[in-house]
């Protein structure tokens, strides 16, 4: 198998590039690239994917406490309360 592996640096990067993967750090960012699958971690800021996305893919305590609202609900819920 012919995978290749490098490391680059210079004043302002260091990237590490081993086959098809590369993680690239500069003094104010990380990116994590995986053939075309991406995590990039900056200051308050983590992005799965494209990091100029208008959605955001994973909330944290937003999505934690959505999902506790929605779980308390569910065992709120008798037989009675199921529409036919």
């Amino acid at each position: 198998q012919d995978k290749k592996a490098s490391v680059f640096i210079d004043a302002e990067t260091i990237t590490h590039t081993v086959d098809k993967s590369e993680v690239k750090q500069t003094a104010d960012k990380v990116v994590l690239k995986v053939n075309s699958t991406t995590i990039s971690v900056a200051d308050n800021k983590v992005a799965l994917g494209d990091e100029n996305a208008t959605e955001p893919l994973v909330l944290g305590n937003e999505l934690a406490q959505l999902m506790l609202d929605f779980m308390t609900e569910c065992s709120n819920l008798d037989g009675n309360d199921v529409a036919d």
